[in-house]
């Protein structure tokens, strides 16, 4: 994670035949595990790059947008392509291409049917929980209900920031599924921050430091000041 976020989870290169190889190698020191995962993650998002590239990808954000928050299931329409795939191309566009387009850089977490979190980019107003599980009304969790079925959700977060964001999440099949067996999914839920908080779901972190006292999801019991 600490990889990613120093690069801004931007790799120009990555496209390129061996690009992945050559980005490891400036990365420095990591461990076995570590160099695994960020290897599986370059792969992923030099595949995805090769599919959809930084240009077509700005140019269809030029013809969309409206001066809010993009929708990625009308981008993936217009460029036929799958929802997920342009939740995660557009949090890898690198600053110099998005400035002017987007109204602020989105968040991405991605979520195997567990509910752990394979892939994180986190934005200011919305942490993402490092341990333990996270809130359950996250429309994240929602999105594994309806496979295949695009969510568009307004939540707020609490605690001190109580920012406001738009959600947009999607559970898509890893993989070609095969006939007899189960798919495996993978949930995606792109985060962009909003002003207005009508009609804005309260939701939280994780329940141990969620201060909601209303809240029906609650699992256990939280340990930081309670509001209403």
């Amino acid at each position: 994670d600490a990889f990613l976020d120093a690069a801004e989870h931007a790799f120009a290169e990555l496209p390129a035949q061996g690009s992945v190889d050559a980005v490891l190698q400036d990365a420095g020191q990591m461990s076995a595990a570590a160099t695994a995962l960020a290897r599986d993650r370059l792969d992923r998002m030099a595949a995805d790059a090769r599919i959809l590239s930084d240009a077509q990808l700005v140019r269809a954000l030029g013809d969309t947008s409206d001066g809010g928050v993009p929708d990625p299931s009308v981008l993936a329409a217009q460029l036929q392509v799958s929802v997920a795939l342009v939740m995660r191309r557009l949090v890898t566009l690198p600053q110099g291409l998005v400035e002017g387009v987007f109204p602020s850089r989105p968040g991405l977490v991605i979520a195997d049917a567990s509910g752990t979190f394979l892939y994180r980019r986190e934005i200011p107003g919305f942490p993402l929980p490092r341990f333990g599980a996270a809130c359950p009304l996250w429309p994240l969790f929602s999105a594994l209900q309806r496979p295949m079925l695009p969510i568009r959700t307004r939540v707020q977060m609490a605690g001190r920031s109580e920012g406001v964001f738009d959600c947009f999440a999607i559970a898509e099949a890893e993989g070609t599924p095969r006939a007899g067996e189960d798919p495996i999914l993978r949930s995606h839920m792109l985060l962009w921050p909003v002003e207005d908080t009508d009609d804005a779901r309260g939701v939280g972190v994780t329940c141990r430091i969620c201060p909601r006292d209303d809240c029906v999801a609650r699992r256990e019991p939280s340990i930081m000041a309670r509001v209403g």
